[in-house]
């Protein structure tokens, strides 16, 4: 085989290969992204798996979201709609947000903070969006906790007819 035939199948090979690894990779963000709860709390990365929600319509025919994992007590949006959500330590009637320290079970709320909601689709039964806030807890000694770079995607949404 002639030298100039041999280098070219060797560049094939390795621009063919380059391409097929490049577009597993790329398949493979996307399927981290999929049902994603994921944000830093005070600067440890904490990704939550198999997190839910549910819709349901709640007394006063209000219409109510709860995100449900393993470390946050309470993610739970009245009317929910795609829109951004200020938190704040006095004001919770758009959202109610619990944060359960591991190992203490100490119960964290906002002080300030935001939860944005870009995707809200029951009809495909998905709700994403992404939120930053710091936390307090009361009990004993103030301790704050720092929550951010937050980001829920395409969590499944299960509604409630009752």
């Amino acid at each position: 085989m002639r030298p100039m035939t041999v280098l070219s199948v060797l560049v094939c090979f390795f621009v063919f290969g380059s391409f097929i690894f490049k577009n597993q990779n790329v398949l493979q963000k996307e399927n981290q992204e999929e049902d994603s709860f994921e944000c830093s709390v005070n600067g440890k990365e904490v990704i939550l798996k198999d997190a839910e929600a549910k819709y349901r319509t709640i007394t006063g025919g209000f219409k109510q979201l709860s995100i449900s994992n393993d470390k946050f007590e309470a993610f739970v949006f009245i009317n929910p709609s795609v829109k951004r959500i200020e938190l704040s330590e006095t004001d919770n009637h758009n959202a109610y947000v619990r944060y359960l320290e591991p190992g203490t079970d100490k119960l964290f709320k906002p002080v300030n903070g935001f939860v944005d909601i870009q995707i809200l689709d029951l009809e495909k039964g998905l709700v994403s969006g992404i939120f930053e806030m710091e936390m307090v807890n009361r009990d004993g000694a103030v301790k704050k906790v720092t929550v951010k770079n937050g980001k829920f995607v395409n969590i499944p949404i299960t509604v409630i007819k009752e």
